[in-house]
């Protein structure tokens, strides 16, 4: 008789993994608990982790149950540096590879597939709601929002009442539509109730316009390629993304490229590689939690598998036009058009970045891989890179990638209202490293908690940065996309900061006068804050908060009331620029004179 190991449901003998949740079959036989007992009946195999389990009592006398991701020195010695790169590698070759095991699943009943599985579930969580990983790459998350309209206010209040006398003088206004490729902005910034600078910016898919009246009567125009060129003193390069229009849908080209390039990537890891331990205690070193009956997945890299796997994929990608197709258009899904030319160039070192069209950089980097697949292979065994993973009753709870000279670890441990996560990654042979702490709790639309990151310098220094969530909303923001409610972040730091403490604080909520009001403070130690001497003012500024208010409604942007001047040369628009510059020197001069009189 065959039972899931992860939720014990009685499986038939032709069952090679549990249609319920996934998990492994294991074998079992028909003998039943004492009355009384909640003994599994497996007798023997199963890792289950009940509390009076006879498989998981006979197996902790036979194996000495240890803590696992302990940060030491084991005294070995230290092969040359690498770098981390190769662990990297080895993640990527498993990541790629969890997506054949979801197609695979009849396969699923392996060390190395039940390995691959467990790393699928790690961040699946029920914390993570109804929208997985796996649903952005199908394209069934919701597109980033870009466009924005609304009318907005800016004030700062600070702690030393002599920059308050001039700052209560200054008010700053400015209104913007941001709607496709169309784009307004009008602000303007006021000195005692009179316009000191205002300015009106237009764009639209194929020209940019500037006008401000206060520099320049002109309202200068010109092609959006040109005013870049000028402004970023380089020529952009000219992609040509594939157009997709050979696929029904993202998700059928995921599922296309999964089983081809995941079933070339399993065939980087065999069975041989994973190392299996049953009901194992483990302690959770960040999380402070100990979890008994564990089971323990350890992946070994096989130089001959890697550098096979690796030389397959680039072989197969090479001429892929498929591949290209589905990140252009999992890009332009969620991010528009304008996001293609993110995805650009690579690393010199590649020669991707010679490369003019879209064709050309994947064919590169194709040959890339290829050319380094053995080299990369070598680093991961020289380096003595090996993957671990903690499991238990069905749930990944950590993640460990490590090498002879660094280490990163994950721990998580969640349900619907709680989210326990921690990250550490320790380096230059075991000396410094970051960890970060999270807890949060979730309840009626509402996330609370906190989140604590070390980061320590080869064991001299150390800084600390603490933020803390209050009564953060998951439906009210505001038109910037900011959600209602309080994060406080805390810094301390050895060195710079002597041990004291700075304090940042964004509170965003409803105005009263409708509308939205953010309120963004910092907070100095009086021993570091700066001494305004040299800017003419007594006193020194410790405390600073801006005032930021949106109406959350349509702007009233509107375009310049003047006729256009084309600009449609480099040397017209330097010569605009240069003038409009000149005048803004003499009105930052006559403001200065002003408050000085």
């Amino acid at each position: 008789m065959k039972k899931c190991e992860n939720c014990n449901l009685i499986l038939q003998d032709g069952d090679a993994f549990c249609p319920k949740c996934g998990g492994a079959t294991v074998e079992c036989d028909s003998g039943s608990p004492a009355e009384g007992e909640t003994a599994c009946s497996c007798r023997g195999n199963c890792g289950c982790g009940e509390e009076n389990c006879e498989c998981g009592e006979q197996a902790a006398e036979n194996m000495q149950a240890e803590p696992r991701m302990q940060f030491v020195d084991d005294g070995k010695k230290k092969k040359s540096k690498k770098g981390f790169f190769a662990a990297i590698i080895a993640a990527v070759i498993v990541v790629l590879g969890i997506g054949a095991a979801l197609v695979y699943m009849f396969v699923l009943n392996t060390p190395s597939k039940q390995f691959l599985m467990a790393q699928a579930k790690m961040f699946k969580t029920e914390w993570s709601g109804e929208i997985t990983a796996e649903d952005i790459l199908k394209g069934k998350g919701q597109p980033v929002k870009r466009d924005f309209s609304s009318d907005v206010s800016v004030s700062i209040d600070t702690d030393n009442q002599n920059i308050n006398n001039v700052l209560s003088k200054l008010s700053l206004e400015y209104k913007i539509k941001d709607e496709g490729s169309e784009y307004l902005l009008n602000g303007e910034l006021d000195y005692n109730g009179s316009p000191l600078l205002s300015c009106v910016l237009t764009a639209d898919e194929n020209t940019v316009g500037l006008y401000v009246p206060e520099l320049s009567n002109k309202y200068y125009v010109t092609e959006k390629g040109l005013a870049e060129q000028v402004l970023t003193n380089e020529y952009g390069r000219e992609y040509d993304p594939i157009e997709y229009d050979k696929l029904d849908s993202i998700e059928k080209a995921y599922n296309s490229l999964v089983k081809r390039y995941g079933k070339i990537l399993l065939g980087g890891i065999d069975d041989e590689d994973v190392k299996v331990e049953k009901n194992v205690t483990v302690q959770l070193e960040l999380l402070e939690k100990e979890f008994k009956g564990c089971k323990v997945y350890t992946y070994t890299p096989d130089k001959e598998r890697i550098a096979a796997a690796l030389k397959a994929l680039s072989g197969e990608m090479r001429e892929d036009e498929e591949l290209f197709n589905y990140v252009c258009s999992l890009t332009e899904f969620y991010y528009g058009s304008d996001a293609l030319t993110m995805l650009g160039a690579y690393v010199s070192e590649t020669g991707v970045t010679e490369a003019e069209t879209w064709q050309e950089r994947q064919a590169a980097l194709a040959d890339y891989i290829a050319e380094h697949a053995d080299e990369f292979a070598r680093q991961l065994v020289e380096t003595e890179v090996r993957m671990e993973i903690v499991v238990h009753k069905g749930k990944p709870v950590m993640q460990t990638i490590r090498d002879s000279e660094a280490a990163v670890c994950f721990e998580i441990v969640s349900d619907k209202e709680e989210l326990l996560l921690a990250w550490k990654g320790i380096n230059d042979n075991y000396q410094a490293g970051t960890s970060l702490v999270a807890e949060l709790t979730r309840e009626d639309g509402v996330l609370n908690g906190k989140v604590d990151i070390n980061n320590i310098d080869s064991g001299e220094s150390c800084r600390v940065v603490s933020v803390e969530l209050k009564d953060i909303s998951s439906e009210k923001k505001s038109a910037f996309g900011i959600p209602y409610g309080t994060v406080t972040v805390t810094v301390t730091d050895e060195d710079v900061l002597s041990g004291e403490e700075m304090t940042y604080t964004l509170s965003t909520g409803a105005s009263e006068n409708g509308g939205t009001e953010h309120l963004m403070k910092m907070e100095l130690p009086k021993s570091l804050a700066p001494s305004l001497e040299s800017l003419g003012f007594s006193g020194t500024l410790s405390e600073m908060t801006l005032k930021i208010y949106s109406t959350d409604k349509a702007s009233t942007a509107k375009a310049p009331d003047a006729d256009s001047t084309n600009l449609s040369s480099e040397e017209e628009i330097e010569d605009a620029l240069n003038e409009m510059t000149e005048e803004l020197a003499n009105i930052i001069l006559q403001f200065a004179f002003s408050e000085m009189m």
